[in-house]
């Protein structure tokens, strides 16, 4: 299973962290300039359509003002047919916008024209005749080929008043250039395709002969004839959309590897941690292993050897070999200590937890630990509180706790100082806080503060800390110093309150 996990971790890290995110992000750019894209080609449809729009209305109300211009001209040579014809003749070859111009009387009959040879014609039951004649206005017809040009055109026809008598006289007929008109269209757009269709929905003209794909129809009416005129957007280039997106696409790769780089960082931070955790709780382990097996076996020779020794010492009174028995009975409980400490490394596996009030196991020791202080010249300060702190644990246990991390306050004072004891209750927790104002520990022993045989004592084991520790994480809590040279050390032990 560790195998699994040192392996693939990185791997899945990159996966959903970097690889995976920078994909989606990419589309998501993508998506949002493609959608860019085709707002500016709509909005370009737009104002092409309103362009041209424009240009056509200009082009009807120039033609139509023309026309009546050439309905005065010939209102007073009506009499004259050679010089009506001749009028009609250079009008056409003067405006490319005509494809054939016509004098039209009351009755609906070409009489002149100004495309020779000319066929007699009734237009009289034409619908754009009826309607001009109706309502003495200029009207349109539907687009159609015509069969004297052959070209696609729109009839127009104006009607000529009499100016006396504001009636009508005749009619000029003229046959719109449709291609004329969609050439210069054309010239305009390149590849927008815009389309003019008349009232019945029929292509008047174009200017492209393939509607783009994906493109949007924008459709509006113009003002001077009943027509309609259509513009479609252009499609939006997928090669223009992704080189507009690369920046923003790059930038996102950079910043999930670095994001990557620090959720990879951070892992391999705490997998360290983990092992070094790990390599302490095996070093316990087989310190307490090593204790186990080896305490007892030291405890019975030890014992012998200070019974022995207080029998010398009964029988030989001399001033110098009793200050050697002292010293070698001190160290004998020296050892025997030592082996104490060593026991206690190991899980105590024989001890059995109940439910006791952590303020009574405080009060208890508070004589011992006055007491304590005033061999040192210290000051004590209790502060408990008045709930009920219950825990689940061994009283005999944080005693050893309590009273070790008070003998380690009391030693860092090298003058007069206080030792403050707080009993608190916080939510699910009890804190134990012991808080003095000795000379501190320093940075780099500070972290080393839980090794084993670690010590800054000349004559200390380096296990005191490290039996705590195992004791306050045998009771599921936790335990924190923190200190600064010359202004004392802080430890707060966190313990879970009883259910």
């Amino acid at each position: 299973m560790n195998r699994f996990n040192v392996k693939t971790t990185p791997f899945f890290l990159y996966l959903f962290i970097a690889l995976i995110p920078a994909i989606l992000i990419a589309v998501f750019i993508i998506q949002q300039n493609l959608h860019i894209v085709k707002g500016n080609n709509i909005k370009e449809a737009n104002e092409h359509l309103s362009l041209h729009k424009s240009r056509i209305d200009s082009f009807i109300h120039d033609t139509v003002t023309t026309l009546d211009a050439i309905g005065m001209v010939i209102n007073t040579k009506r009499e004259e047919q050679y010089e009506i014809q001749e009028v009609l003749i250079q009008m056409e070859e003067k405006d490319a916008r005509f494809s054939g111009l016509y004098w039209v009387n009351t009755d609906g009959i070409l009489e002149y024209s100004s495309s020779p040879p000319f066929e007699t014609i009734s237009i009289a039951e034409r619908d754009y005749f009826q309607k001009a004649k109706e309502t003495k206005t200029t009207t349109f017809s539907s687009g159609f080929k015509g069969r004297l040009t052959g070209l696609y055109i729109v009839t127009i026809c104006t009607p000529v008043l009499d100016p006396t008598s504001d009636e009508v006289v005749g009619y000029i007929l003229a046959g719109l250039n449709l291609y004329y008109m969609g050439q210069s269209l054309s010239e305009l757009v390149s590849e927008q395709l815009i389309i003019v269709k008349d009232h019945k929905d029929q292509i008047l003209f174009l200017t492209s002969v393939d509607s783009p794909v994906d493109s949007v129809m924008i459709s509006s009416s113009l003002q001077n004839v009943d027509w309609t005129i259509e513009a479609h957007s252009l499609p939006a280039s997928t090669s223009d959309v992704i080189y507009s997106s690369l920046p923003a696409m790059f930038a996102t790769f950079i910043l999930s590897h670095v994001i990557y780089l620090a959720f990879l960082s951070f892992f391999l931070r705490r997998k360290s941690i983990q092992e070094k955790r790990k390599q302490e709780k095996q070093k316990l382990q087989l310190i307490g292993q090593l204790a186990a097996s080896t305490a007892h076996e030291i405890r019975n020779p030890l014992t012998g050897i200070k019974g022995l020794v207080t029998l010398l010492s009964e029988k030989h009174f001399d001033k110098e070999d009793q200050y050697y028995f002292s010293i070698i009975q001190d160290e004998i409980t020296r050892i025997n200590l030592i082996v104490s400490e060593f026991l206690v490394l190991g899980k105590p596996t024989a001890d059995k937890h109940e439910l006791h009030n952590l303020s009574e196991i405080v009060l208890e020791l508070k004589p011992l630990i006055e007491s304590e202080a005033h061999l040192h010249n210290a000051q004590l300060n209790v502060n408990i509180t008045q709930d009920v702190i219950h825990l689940f644990c061994v009283k005999d246990q944080l005693k050893q706790i309590i009273l070790n991390l008070c003998r380690n306050s009391f030693e860092a004072m090298q003058t007069q100082g206080t030792l403050h004891i707080d009993v608190l209750k916080q939510k699910k927790e009890a804190l134990l806080i012991f808080k003095d104002n000795g000379v501190g520990i320093s940075d780099v022993a500070l972290k080393k503060v839980f090794d084993p045989f670690f010590t800054n004592k000349e004559m200390g084991t380096g296990l005191g800390l490290v039996i705590c520790k195992r004791i306050v994480e045998y009771h599921n809590g936790t335990i924190t110093i923190d200190s600064k040279e010359g202004q004392g050390t802080f430890v707060t032990i966190s313990l879970p309150l009883a259910n």
